[in-house]
């Protein structure tokens, strides 16, 4: 009896999609969405003083664009299975038509209805799509639940910037069509980023990423600790150490000094999973010179979350100790 040979699976690590130019296209893409998303709760401020709607108005639109971002989960799930993220134009275009029909929405006219159940709709289908393909990717529970994570904080964040940012643009008398044509270009900014994506997305292998090691050099932790309350010297930080480590493992679980250096700009609570994954590296590496191994993960965690610093102090404090033990082998 003759099987047929198994089709390798396909897997990606957190630091395989981190350090790939994919990720970040579909993170600035969602990332325009969400200000687009953010920016609604002022929109109907401009339509009630521009357009004199009544609050029945306004509020039974809102209410069609909180329908139908429920109903998104369904497309999106559908969108989720397909091989390619060509669906993701199609709902860029449909938000870049619901937010011209507003401009139209004049007189209490049905356009508005339809163009908050297209942006409901788009948003929502983005929403729930670009953690599912990452999700996917990694076929993992912990990473969907950091990608989700991402998403609600950035909403949070968006929400505050983008009501401030549209806040300035009505003190200023900004005309809502210029504010229309803002978001429309944010939009149109994050669907060019997706262009040179390939196709297939992360439905193939992942490229093998080795780092050419660099001599590392020594770094006091305690020094550490002092320069992280430095602003933006985390992010160097991130970058040296995710190229002195690797001296000592081109373990696929790492990810490339660029990679976690836009991370700690970008997702700064991705921290303690950058950090736990460079106890887990060193511990290993420690144990194979012979040596005590490092922290219990557990423990880096929790103080990288209660205090960055001090989790960073304790990273650089081990590879200052790996490097000794591996150079007292090598004697």
């Amino acid at each position: 009896m003759q099987f047929e040979q198994g089709v390798p699976e396909i897997k990606w690590t957190w630091a395989d999609l981190v350090s790939s130019y994919r990720f970040w296209a579909l993170f600035i893409f969602f990332m325009t969405v969400m200000m687009v998303n953010a920016s609604f709760s002022m929109i109907t401020v401009y339509l009630r003083m521009d357009y004199n709607l009544s609050n029945v108005i306004i509020g039974t639109s809102v209410s069609i664009k909180v329908l139908f971002t429920i109903i998104a989960i369904l497309p999106a799930w559908l969108a989720s299975r397909a091989k390619y993220y060509y669906p993701l134009y199609l709902f860029a275009i449909l938000i870049v038509i619901g937010l011209l029909l507003l401009c139209f929405a004049k007189d209490g006219n049905n356009l508005i209805f339809v163009a908050m159940a297209l942006l409901g709709f788009s948003i929502g289908s983005i929403s729930l799509l670009i953690p599912a393909y990452i999700a996917r990717a990694v076929n993992s529970v912990e990473v969907f639940i950091l990608s989700f994570g991402v998403i609600s904080i950035t909403n949070m964040i968006n929400g505050a910037s983008m009501t401030f940012v549209i806040s300035d643009l009505i003190s200023q008398a900004v005309t809502f069509n210029s504010i229309i044509i803002l978001l429309v270009i944010l939009v149109v900014i994050g669907t060019l980023f997706l262009l040179p994506v390939k196709k297939c997305l992360f439905n193939e292998q992942p490229r093998v990423r080795e780092v050419q090691p660099e001599t590392p050099s020594y770094l006091d932790s305690v020094l550490t600790f002092l320069l992280f309350f430095v602003p933006f010297y985390f992010i160097f930080w991130f970058y040296k150490v995710h190229k002195d480590i690797r001296n000592f493992s081109q373990s696929a679980t790492l990810l490339t000094p660029l990679g976690a250096s836009l991370s700690a700009c970008f997702v700064p609570f991705a921290m303690p999973v950058m950090l736990s994954i460079l106890n887990d590296v060193i511990h290993q590496r420690l144990l194979n010179s012979g040596e005590k191994g490092s922290f219990k993960t557990w423990l880096i965690i929790v103080i990288s979350i209660l205090f960055p610093p001090i989790a960073a102090a304790m990273i650089q404090s081990e590879i200052n100790r790996l490097a000794g033990a591996e150079s007292n082998n090598t004697v």
